[in-house]
């Protein structure tokens, strides 16, 4: 295990390839960087401290085990390809999310809830392809959000809720009902 109490910032490859078997970030850190823990297949779960805001680019990639991200975070932005091919645990809430990254949750398998708050902005492409177990739900009443394409490609129709105004680019096709 290692200690990291007292740190800030994560900076980029910190950890990656190393041979971690559990990963806690806690409060107080506030920044991941890119590809800070990719590539540690021993890791049976990650933590993320409520205060972590930004988690760069692969940061987790390739996680077999659960990613636990406490329901108060103050997530604004997560990186492409964050947290591709791992696990999640139950209910994932973003109330500050503003920015989530292509490929972000690509083959994600636990999640049975995503809330993605009012903040959002940008939906990377893939971002959420082949989540069949979640139901997402997107909640942003008057500003638009700009989703990429094939962002929610392979989840289920019944289970996108979206609160929000859509704009894409030519190659953007979302079939949604609006609540």
């Amino acid at each position: 295990a290692v200690e990291l109490n007292g740190v800030k910032i994560i900076g980029d490859y910190a950890f990656t390839s190393t041979s971690l078997t559990e990963i806690v970030i806690p409060d107080g850190v506030n920044t991941i960087g890119h590809n800070a823990f990719s590539a540690i297949k021993t890791a049976s779960s990650v933590t993320i401290g409520r205060d972590v805001a930004s988690i760069g680019n692969n940061a987790f990639n390739q996680h077999k085990g659960n990613v636990i991200i406490p329901e108060d975070n103050l997530l604004s932005n997560i990186g492409d390809n964050a947290f591709s091919m791992a696990q999640g645990e139950g209910t994932l809430n973003l109330p500050y999310i503003v920015t989530i990254g292509l490929k972000a949750f690509l083959l994600g398998k636990s999640f049975t809830q995503i809330n993605i708050g009012p903040y959002i902005e940008t939906i990377g492409a893939q971002a959420f392809e082949y989540n069949e177990k979640a139901t997402i739900t997107v909640d942003k009443d008057e500003e638009f959000i700009t989703i990429g394409k094939n962002a929610f490609r392979m989840t289920p129709a019944e289970k996108l809720i979206f609160n929000a105004n859509i704009t894409g680019n030519e190659n953007t096709k979302i079939d949604y009902e609006k609540h």
